[in-house]
């Protein structure tokens, strides 16, 4: 295993945070009224997305993968995926109120399975420099075909307490709204062709933040927005699939799994305080 630590690359995104792109997630998803206030958690994922160039083949950005970042250009991999990460939530975002995103690579692991990049971010007030979210993103670059991870059905308790189905469009339509260019979330023939899906895929943080979604309106959370979480995200989910949403005994772990085969869980996301 090699294990580098980096700081290659760095990032600033400036944003004005007003509701249009939440009201415009409730539209897309159908739910609940928007907070007057501000953002509820999760929600950031629809801001500070940027509109980098040049684009890999993938549609994804080329600054970020690892034969970029390590001018190696033998670390060549056909697929890149969403593969988990961790949220510290201190606030909400304000409506009406500029943050600045500061983005950096923080660590570059490549094992056999692939390489993986870790990114960091920090959101903080423009105008106190109070940071309000902190942030671990993990992208897994690997030329490993796309394989169903099972687990071993009746070793866990699980209570389902929430259903969901992502259709086609709302796969395409999140990836307008986040300004993801990734071609496996709208090009179906680039995912059957080149990168051996059977369709388009979700989007990691669509799954996450309808997971946390479903977590906030069903309490498992408090009212306040102050939170730190550790997700995963472990099978690839397909547009048509039902969906159920799981807690555990602790009511602290979260499980997304298919509602036909409970062997398949698609996601895992930890509630950490």
């Amino acid at each position: 295993m090699t294990i580098k630590a980096v700081r290659l690359w760095s990032r600033q995104i400036n944003a004005f945070v007003d509701d249009t792109l939440v009201k415009n997630f409730n539209e897309l998803v159908g739910g609940v009224n928007v907070s007057s206030n501000g953002t509820q958690l999760g929600e950031h994922l629809l801001y500070f997305n940027p509109m980098w160039k040049p684009l890999s083949q993938d549609g994804y950005f080329q600054c970020i993968t690892p034969s970029e970042l390590l001018q190696d250009h033998t670390l060549r991999y056909k697929r890149r995926v969403w593969a988990g990460g961790t949220l510290q939530q201190n606030g909400p975002l304000r409506y009406m109120t500029q943050y600045n995103c500061e983005e950096v690579i923080s660590s570059i692991k490549t094992l056999k399975s692939g390489t993986f990049v870790t990114m960091k971010r920090q959101i903080r007030d423009t105008q106190s420099s109070v940071t309000v979210i902190k942030e671990l993103r993990t992208l897994l670059y690997t030329n490993k075909s796309p394989q169903v991870i099972t687990y071993p059905v009746g070793q866990e308790i699980f209570s389902p307490f929430a259903k969901f189905t992502f259709h086609e469009m709302d796969v395409i339509q999140y990836s307008q709204l986040t300004l993801n260019p990734h071609r496996i979330h709208w090009d179906k023939l680039y995912c059957q062709n080149v990168e051996k899906y059977k369709d388009i895929v979700v989007q990691g943080p669509f799954i996450l933040q309808i997971m946390l979604r479903s977590i906030k309106e069903h309490s498992f959370l408090g009212a306040v927005d102050i939170a730190t979480i550790k997700y995963r995200n472990v099978n690839f989910v397909y547009p048509e699939t039902e969906l159920q949403i799981c807690v555990d005994s602790t009511k602290k772990t979260f499980y997304m799994r298919d509602v036909l085969d409970t062997s398949k869980i698609y996601a895992i996301l930890q509630i950490l305080n």
